[in-house]
């Protein structure tokens, strides 16, 4: 599986460029890392790089549930034809590489339909999503624009 490496963003995030995985590009571009913390956390950090913008910028945001499917595509389409783990870990890498993301959990602006208190949480070390209070401290933000 060959993924195209982008530079990093200046801001900690890399990947501002429409960022390509086997499919073509991403619907959305990557933004600066906000670190570990809470949900809310994450959107209170969100809101105030949001008034740093220059007129006409889109603004930051989290990303969807369905842009994390989008990135996770060739891992959920590998383990689909039951490739062995050792290939399920090296696309998983190629992922991580390619978007420039760590092995750690990433939080999503999906929040539970059934739990609004919670919100989706992508596992880039396991290529899992769950959902967790948006309480929990320690998660990272990654902003999409």
């Amino acid at each position: 599986m060959q993924f195209e490496q982008r530079p990093d963003d200046g801001l900690g995030g890399g990947n501002t460029g429409k960022a390509e995985n086997i499919e073509g590009k991403l619907s959305f571009g990557w933004g600066p890392v906000l670190g570990g913390m809470s949900w809310i956390e994450a959107e209170e950090e969100i809101v105030a790089l949001n008034k740093q913008l220059k007129e006409g910028e889109d603004p930051w945001r989290l990303p969807t549930k369905e842009e994390w499917e989008e990135v996770l595509k060739p891992f959920t389409e590998a383990d689909e034809k039951g490739v062995s783990d050792e290939e399920l870990h090296k696309t998983l890498e190629d992922i991580r590489k390619t978007n420039n993301l760590q092995s750690n959990y990433y939080w999503s602006s999906t929040t539970g339909a059934d739990f609004p208190s919670d919100a989706l949480v992508v596992n880039m070390y396991s290529g899992n999503v769950s959902y967790n209070n948006k309480d929990i401290d320690g998660i990272l933000a990654r902003c999409v624009r």
